[in-house]
């Protein structure tokens, strides 16, 4: 089996929809450590503020490894990463898997030449589709799995917070029930609540509670507003590629939500929900300050440029939506995914530069 096919199978287009909360995660708790480092320089009494914010540990900015400098936010971050792109590339080869047995993916087989020749030119090719025996997909899945657990074991044990055992379990557990076990939600049409859940406020929260060490903090209303965004881009993704699967979906039994409501509601759900998380991200965005090169940038609210690059983000969304272009729409709503993380850490980091820079 060509490499190429298997990389193909991991759906890497698929991969902004995990990358995007963890980003957003870490610029909220950057913020918020950075917010509480200024408090430790002019506040012998920061850790009562913090415990007025709700913390529930020991002020956290005003340790050592904090103040040090930015080494603990470079160490979980790339941790959080592998976590996320694993824990996505197994839920994709367990989903390949589950749809490939059940004949879900029966006719998206690859061409000899490893290019993908589905019954919808904008569907990929899947593995088991394809011939990959069953075992070596889910073995594949397995792998990925582990990577991830090993990954999350470190975030846990170098964090403290082991309730993020539980929600690693949660998370396998929800990746491999989308599609597999005897009663898949997936089938069912609950898809999107589930994937608004595990890629937003779970990955979000999730991210910041591995790197600040408790929700009690400064961000505000900043991070269920970033959950809330991540939440809703990752299911715009999930809602693409429902609308191009409405038929085999149909044939199969999978009843998602676009199969339900029928090819043009759910289009119109999905512009919806896009401009849905446009809003929130100029909402969650707009107190911040735009910090550039040591300067504040005050002449200029921030949701002006955040507005017209997340505009500009979501265009060829909405163009190949309109063209019923779902070969693009894809790639398409990938992009806008990182852009809304971009527009986020952007916001985030800018605000909590001019806090340190506060005389």
């Amino acid at each position: 089996m060509d490499a190429r096919m298997w990389v193909s199978g991991a759906w890497p287009r698929t991969l902004p929809a995990s990358v995007a909360p963890v980003l957003m995660g870490a610029a909220c708790a950057w913020m918020d450590v950075r917010t509480q480092q200024r408090q430790c320089a002019t506040n012998p009494g920061a850790a009562t503020l913090w415990n007025a914010y709700g913390g529930t540990t020991p002020f956290p900015a005003c340790s050592d490894s904090f103040i040090g400098g930015a080494a603990w936010f470079w160490t979980y971050v790339p941790l959080c990463l592998a976590v996320a792109i694993a824990l996505q590339v197994a839920v994709n080869y367990a989903n390949d898997y589950s749809d490939g047995i059940r004949g879900t993916d029966d006719g998206r087989a690859a061409a000899a030449d490893g290019g993908p020749t589905p019954p919808s030119a904008a569907a990929p090719a899947r593995l088991v589709a394809s011939g990959v025996p069953p075992r070596n997909v889910l073995r594949a899945a397995g792998i990925a799995a582990a990577v991830a657990c090993v990954a999350g074991l470190a975030v846990v044990v170098l964090s403290g917070v082991w309730a993020l055992l539980a929600v690693g379990v949660a998370s396998l557990i929800a990746g491999w029930c989308y599609t597999g076990g005897k009663h898949p939600y997936g089938y069912a049409g609950l898809g999107e609540p589930f994937v608004f859940v595990f890629f937003g406020p779970v990955a979000v929260v999730g991210t910041y509670l591995a790197m600040v060490g408790s929700l009690g903090g400064t961000a505000g209303a900043t991070l269920p507003l970033a959950a809330a965004t991540a939440g809703l881009d990752a299911v715009a993704l999930l809602m693409v590629n429902n609308l191009r699967d409405i038929p085999a979906d149909r044939t199969h039994g999978k009843r998602t939500y676009a199969v339900r409501v029928g090819y043009a509601a759910a289009k119109r759900t999905l512009a919806v929900v896009i401009l849905i998380s446009i809003l929130l991200s100029l909402w969650g965005c707009s107190g911040k300050v735009l910090y550039v090169f040591g300067m504040r940038v005050g002449w200029l609210p921030p949701a002006v440029p955040l507005g017209v690059v997340l505009v500009a983000g979501a265009a060829p969304l909405v163009v190949a939506l309109r063209r019923d272009d779902l070969r693009r729409a894809l790639p398409a709503v990938s992009l806008f995914a990182l852009v809304t993380a971009v527009c986020w850490v952007a916001a985030c980091l800018g605000q909590g530069a001019y806090v340190v820079s506060l005389p």
